[in-house]
């Protein structure tokens, strides 16, 4: 998995990308490390701004939430099913970066992976 998000880092030239359940445990991670915990942590809290998003008006499930500062400096949460649960896959970059089918393309990927990947948790 650390492989796959160091990819998409490359290509979508993000300064850093994690995946994270609801609660912010890292999964996998890849780029700056001094992001990582950070982005796991707001992963967390886009589980939850998604929930109260659907709660308060009428979506279905939110897959994406974007938080752009001044300078186009992003960070963009994808939120998906893998092996029943919901994951977040975390980025920091250009708000304007080429990567989103690559983006997809590892979402699509990551089930497969994620049950067959025995790896320790970025960091250990």
């Amino acid at each position: 998995l650390d492989d796959r998000l160091g990819e998409l880092t490359r290509q979508g030239r993000y300064s850093a990308a994690v995946l994270a359940d609801v609660q912010g445990l890292p999964l996998a991670a890849a780029g700056a490390k001094p992001h990582h915990e950070s982005l796991a942590a707001v992963s967390s809290l886009v589980r939850e701004m998604a929930t109260r998003a659907r709660d308060l008006l009428p979506l279905s499930s939110p897959t994406l939430i974007e938080i752009v500062d001044a300078n186009d400096i992003g960070v963009r949460s994808r939120l998906f099913s893998a092996e029943n649960e919901t994951l977040v896959l975390t980025t920091l970059g250009n708000r304007l970066s080429p990567a989103d089918k690559v983006v997809e393309g590892l979402i699509a990927s990551l089930p497969g992976i994620i049950s067959t990947d025995e790896s320790p948790p970025p960091g250990k």
